[in-house]
């Protein structure tokens, strides 16, 4: 009969244990049981080894602390706490093909863990008060984006508001062709459009007549009038436009330089003068009418006056010959 000496590299495991220090003041113990509960390692050396001796067949995990006993049995791994501290376990297998499972567990105590629970809160506080900050920072900027898209908002539904309820026809012309883009309903009753669809793609000198009073050429004319505002920024200029059916009217227009988005485009303004031109040309008749009355007025008064210093002077003559 022969005596088989395993070597389950114990040694180097017992080692191990040995290299955990003092934290504190307060020792951290790692201890090693067998599959029965008998110390291989044990903080209390007295306790080690209980199984080769008889006195001490009693001396095991399950017998002096059944409740560690009972909690590193119901998993091969984990983690408790106990009233007198932490508690952390795993499951050795030293070698295949024998039946040898040891448990292997390192205790804290409270001190130990509330030390090392006070370092974490802190660090969690801080990386908190971090997380809060960047949170903070965050709502801030999204209050800030809101806050300025709803004063976009708010801006652009009021100019859109002043934009479809002005009594003035008011559209929009798009570069490269400078062709109309956009129109407020003002716009499509001034030039008896039915909709929209009928104003975009449409240039400004097909809304005209095919000359202008001074005999110049509308598209041609057109053409130096959209230079002109976009070289000085505005325009302002009489101009004769057409109706979608025909009729012709004298409008005022007015061109504006609006750069949006790095793209410049121009505001269309044309009020229509007709009746006003109108009443110009009829209070300029009436007073070159006036005017022409007076001065003959003045023309008649003067001539009584001197057929008047006539007779006077006739009379004077009469009444000098009678005398002598």
């Amino acid at each position: 009969m022969g005596i088989v000496i395993l070597n389950y590299l114990a040694g180097d495991i017992l080692n191990d244990l040995e290299q955990h220090t003092d934290v504190s003041g307060s020792t951290v113990e790692a201890e090693l049981v067998d599959k029965n509960g008998y110390w291989l390692n044990s903080n209390n050396k007295e306790n080690e080894w209980g199984f080769m001796f008889p006195d001490k067949k009693d001396v095991t995990l399950a017998n002096i602390r059944p409740d560690i006993w009972q909690k590193i049995n119901e998993s091969d791994e984990g983690e408790f706490l106990l009233s007198d501290g932490l508690y952390t376990f795993s499951t050795i297998v030293p070698a295949s093909g024998f039946d040898l499972k040891w448990k292997i567990y390192v205790f804290s105590p409270n001190n130990i863990v509330y030390q090392e629970s006070n370092a974490v809160l802190k660090q969690l506080i801080l990386i908190g008060l971090v997380f809060l900050l960047l949170v903070t920072s965050v709502v801030t900027v999204v209050i800030l984006f809101i806050k300025r898209k709803d004063k976009e908002n708010s801006l652009q539904k009021k100019y859109q508001y002043l934009f479809d309820n002005s009594h003035e026809a008011i559209m929009t012309l798009v570069p490269p062709d400078w062709k109309f883009s956009d129109g407020n309903p003002s716009t499509m009753n001034l030039f008896g459009l039915k909709d929209l669809s009928e104003l975009r793609g449409v240039n400004p000198g097909d809304l005209s007549p095919e000359y202008q009073p001074d005999g110049r050429l509308s598209k041609d004319k057109v053409k130096e009038m959209i230079e002109l505002a976009l070289k000085n920024g505005y325009n302002v200029f009489d101009w004769v436009h057409k109706k979608m059916h025909g009729e012709e009217f004298l409008a005022v227009v007015t061109l504006n330089k609006i750069n949006f988005g790095g793209q410049e485009y121009l505001q269309a303004l044309v009020r229509d003068v007709t009746q006003e031109k109108k009443k110009e040309q009829l209070l300029e008749q009436t007073t070159k009418e006036t005017k022409k009355a007076l001065d003959e007025a003045e023309r008649l008064n003067k001539l009584m006056v001197g057929r008047e210093l006539e007779m006077i002077e006739l009379k004077k003559q009469i009444t000098d010959f009678k005398n002598k």
